[in-house]
């Protein structure tokens, strides 16, 4: 649309009424179509409502941001809790599985002694033993050749206790160092000699404790 800006241009110079309300029925419609500027823009009021409800939006959204901070940092404080519950237990295994391990070390040295007592006890009584039975019988040794019979036959310690059926004292010869394997005057062993003695008496088992020390 062309709109003029010289009113004696738009009416070409000829005055008269008519004209003249033309030509500013055209201006008019100029500056009407002209576009305004900001300052002459009309501007919406601004509504305390408005603002209020800004701000409640905005308090509402940092209240849940707030709440998401604290909500990470417990989940964070719980997992911290955790390691350090997983520690403390982890530490208290194994101060119960040492002191356990010491209790179970205390009781075994216990025992290995009492063990080591009683078989020191039983050592003593059996040298006791042996030592009066030798006398009974005349040994100085636990492997002295004893003749017999106008020293016709012989034996060893070994014999004589295998012939009394004395599983004790063929214990303690033995433990005392007595040969198993010597032979008496028949050519026998102590271990033939019992198997002897117990075929010929058919009572085998009253001679088992005897065998079983010779074997």
């Amino acid at each position: 649309m062309f709109c003029c800006t010289n009113v004696d241009q738009t009416c070409g110079g000829a005055g008269g009424a008519l004209r003249m309300v033309d030509a500013m029925r055209v201006v008019d419609a100029c500056s009407s179509a002209r576009p305004r500027t900001v300052e002459e823009m009309p501007s919406s009021p601004v509504h305390d409502t408005d603002v209020d409800v800004d701000a409640r939006e905005l308090e509402d959204v940092s209240q849940r941001l707030d709440v998401k901070d604290e909500e990470d940092e417990e989940d964070s404080d719980g997992e911290e809790v955790k390691i350090v519950e997983m520690d403390n237990k982890a530490e208290n295994d194994t101060v119960k599985d040492k002191r356990e391990l010491k209790l179970e070390g205390e009781e075994e040295a216990k025992r290995q002694k009492q063990r080591e007592e009683l078989d020191a006890a039983r050592k003593r009584m059996n040298e006791r033993n042996l030592e009066t039975w030798m006398k009974t019988h005349g040994l100085q040794d636990v492997n002295q050749k004893k003749q017999m019979w106008l020293k016709i036959s012989y034996s060893y310690p070994l014999h004589a206790a295998v012939e009394e059926n004395n599983s004790e004292i063929v214990q303690c010869l033995i433990e005392a160092g007595a040969d198993k394997t010597q032979k008496n005057s028949d050519g026998l062993t102590p271990e033939m000699l019992v198997r002897k003695r117990s075929k010929k008496l058919g009572i085998n088992r009253v001679w088992d404790d005897t065998l079983r020390a010779l074997t």
